[in-house]
């Protein structure tokens, strides 16, 4: 049976490697087999084209990809830069707009992961700024930013616990809540932001809340190994993964409050699986944490099935299929996995008053007078 994670082994390898010339010379030799033109593609739309272009200009390995791919990097690379620039000057701006209004708030997931773990945060390429906020500062948050000329641009699906707004190019999907709700034991919004970190122009998580996220958004939010979840999560993952002993029992505790250990599982298992060969820290910790947080045999046994075949790819037309045989396996109790049925039903029934809330919120920025930043 083929490998159905041969091209993202390739992609991920040299970046796992810690940037080995080595390691990047041999996957190269091995594009052929894809196809250059495909693999470019799938780089890129994981996320990795700008970190690819930058290794082989560190290697001198140019030669190795035709000029047409290397053009289509180095665009790739310039688009991401831009977008970067664009992203970062509005980070002090969305902090002072909160701060002013006392708004507990943090950045997080790709804006955030990428100036922590990358030493050019250029290369990290990030669709859209996310916000967490608390539940109950949900209103206020809206309508400063819509103060501030950002358009709300809400979506009936996500309405319960995200939404989007925009200004020109710039995107901020605001949160109040990780997933939708029900999907954690209890909601954790609050707990994640207790101990967030002045990083400077922004509000962030603390490390133990960041690898929380990584360790549990993607499962829920993207079927984990589908083609949305892109390896940029995984490098960011494997970046975060902590040798401190506090950390650890930190996003442990976090799990265990949210019912999810099995979520994190499948992310490390993945990560294991596809950084076979690497040798650091990051994968001793992966180890250990897989060892704390892996579910009982059957389901462990399944689960493995699932992944190694990467069905959440192949089933991806059909989300329900998915969300019933993967992700509410994800959950480390059956009663984990009922409250996450319950609160998709309960999403749905409100949506159209979810809907008006968000409106009546972006009204008051309107009309509140406020100053934009």
């Amino acid at each position: 049976m083929a490998d159905p994670y041969f091209i993202h082994r390739i992609a991920l390898s040299p970046l796992l490697h810690g940037n080995s010339k080595e390691v990047l010379a041999l996957n190269l030799s091995k594009v052929g087999v894809i196809g250059e033109d495909t693999f470019v593609s799938f780089i890129a739309q994981q996320g990795l084209a700008p970190l690819w272009h930058d290794l082989l200009s560190q290697h001198d390995l140019q030669s190795q990809l035709s000029h047409r791919s290397l053009q289509a990097l180095s665009r790739f690379s310039a688009e991401a830069a831009a977008h970067y620039l664009l992203q970062k000057s509005a980070l002090p701006e969305i902090r002072a707009v909160f701060d002013a209004k006392h708004i507990e708030h943090a950045v997080y997931k790709g804006v955030a992961n990428r100036e922590r773990l990358y030493d050019n945060a250029a290369l990290r390429p990030a669709a859209d700024i996310d916000l967490l906020v608390g539940a109950d500062n949900r209103d206020r948050a809206i309508a400063s930013l819509v103060s501030a000329g950002y358009v709300l641009r809400p979506n009936a699906d996500n309405a319960s616990h995200e939404v989007n707004l925009q200004r020109g190019a710039l995107t901020i999907d605001l949160h109040w809540d990780i997933l939708r709700p029900g999907r954690t034991r209890e909601p954790l919004a609050a707990a994640l932001l207790k101990d967030r970190v002045d990083a400077g122009d922004h509000w962030a998580l603390s490390p133990s809340a960041a690898l929380f996220v990584a360790l549990v958004h993607p499962v829920f939010a993207k079927y984990a190994t589908a083609p949305q979840s892109t390896l940029i999560r995984m490098l960011d993952l494997s970046r975060q993964l902590p040798n401190d002993d506090r950390t650890v029992a930190s996003t442990l505790q976090l799990l265990q409050r949210g019912g999810v250990n099995t979520a994190a599982w499948i992310m490390l298992w993945w990560l294991l699986s596809l950084s076979e060969g690497a040798t650091s820290n990051h994968t001793a910790a992966a180890k250990t944490l897989s060892e704390k947080t892996a579910p009982g045999t059957l389901r462990r046994a399944y689960l493995k099935l699932w992944l190694k075949n990467d069905l959440a790819s192949a089933l991806q037309g059909n989300a329900l299929l998915v969300q019933f045989a993967f992700t509410l396996l994800a959950h480390d109790q059956l009663s984990d996995a009922l409250s996450a049925l319950r609160g998709i039903q309960n999403s749905s029934k409100q949506q159209s008053i979810d809907m008006q809330a968000l409106r009546c919120a972006a009204e008051t920025g309107k009309t509140s007078g406020a100053s934009t930043v």
